[in-house]
């Protein structure tokens, strides 16, 4: 049906097989320390743990430890499946009134007022209680090390850094991180 390279569909990927685990997520650093954590004897949920926490700093356009976290895990062994919701929490003070005061018509998107209890990292550590054998230090190594040293900044958070520069650079905080030599780091660069 295809004779030559130029006729294959660019759609199509080549079929990705691996016997004895794999992990797949949005970007590749991360995928590559959860398959570290389970050459390392680790569970899946280690494994999740270590991506999730890579992408934390990696992808912070789209996964924060201010976000939540929903878990479906399957215990081949018990054969059951079970639920986790690290959903943040309403603040305590949160109501309709409260928010109908501060002049507000619909939910925030940005703002104090947007703001829920972060439930992720929470749900990181209740799903290791529960299902976890490697320690959680050695778990986060990878994450805590790209956080410390650098780690390569994608085409697509180059692009989201950008993308988002007026808001980042509103605040020292988020300036000083974000924009060092104060611009956007360019895809590459550390």
């Amino acid at each position: 049906m295809y004779k030559t390279p130029e006729t294959f569909p660019q759609r199509y990927r080549p079929l990705t097989m691996a016997p004895h685990g794999m992990v797949a997520s949005p970007h590749y650093m991360a995928s590559q320390a959860g398959v570290d954590v389970l050459k390392k004897g680790g569970t899946a949920v280690d494994a999740a743990i270590a991506t999730n926490s890579v992408l934390n700093v990696v992808y912070p356009h789209m996964c924060g430890i201010g976000g939540d976290a929903f878990w479906l895990i399957y215990d081949a062994a018990k054969k059951d499946l079970a639920f986790l919701n690290a959903s943040g929490r309403s603040p305590y003070a949160a109501s309709i009134d409260a928010y109908k005061k501060a002049g507000v018509d619909s939910m925030p998107v940005r703002g104090l007022l947007a703001v829920t209890v972060p439930g992720a990292v929470d749900g990181w550590f209740e799903a290791h209680r529960r299902y976890g054998k490697l320690p959680i230090p050695k778990i986060l190594e990878t994450a805590i090390g790209y956080a410390r040293k650098g780690y390569p900044v994608s085409h697509i958070l180059s692009f989201k850094i950008h993308e988002a520069a007026g808001e980042l650079s509103r605040f020292p905080t988020s300036r000083a991180c974000t924009f060092p030599g104060e611009k956007p780091p360019a895809r590459g660069t550390c």
